[in-house]
């Protein structure tokens, strides 16, 4: 699959968000960043995955809609001895893409940057998953 580079930074994300009114959408703007697809599609296929708007998104919707977009992912949590966002800030390497769960959380990092607005705080890491497609 090819997918077009819009979102480039999380204040696009953002902005994408605040253009369709949502909130609790942390599972959506964590895929869109490690699938590198427009905001508004990955939403869409939320949306058909059976997400509700403005609410928080069931785990087994996010790994419907991984699944739905082939994006694979490996549990590399303890080959990262950080505890909190703020640690794994400094060890991410800078090739790659990982999806990280903190308690009621998902965010994203790609090539050993944070993108969230949960970057430098002291959120508690569960898991630490590597994407691949």
């Amino acid at each position: 699959m090819v997918y077009l580079s819009i979102m480039t930074d999380f204040q696009a994300i953002s902005k994408a968000s605040k253009a369709k009114n949502e909130k609790n959408d942390c599972a959506v703007r964590a895929v869109t960043v490690v699938s590198n697809m427009p905001y508004s599609s990955v939403h869409e296929v939320f949306r058909l995955c059976g997400r509700k708007p403005k609410r928080s998104t069931a785990k087994f919707i996010t790994n419907e809609v991984l699944q739905a977009l082939q994006i694979w992912r490996e549990d590399v949590t303890k080959q990262f001895p950080a505890k909190t966002i703020r640690t794994l800030g400094r060890m991410l390497p800078k090739k790659g893409c990982f999806l990280i769960h903190t308690s009621g959380h998902i965010l994203a990092a790609r090539n050993g940057e944070i993108w969230d607005w949960t970057k430098g705080r002291l959120h508690r890491i569960l898991k630490i998953e590597q994407v691949t497609f």
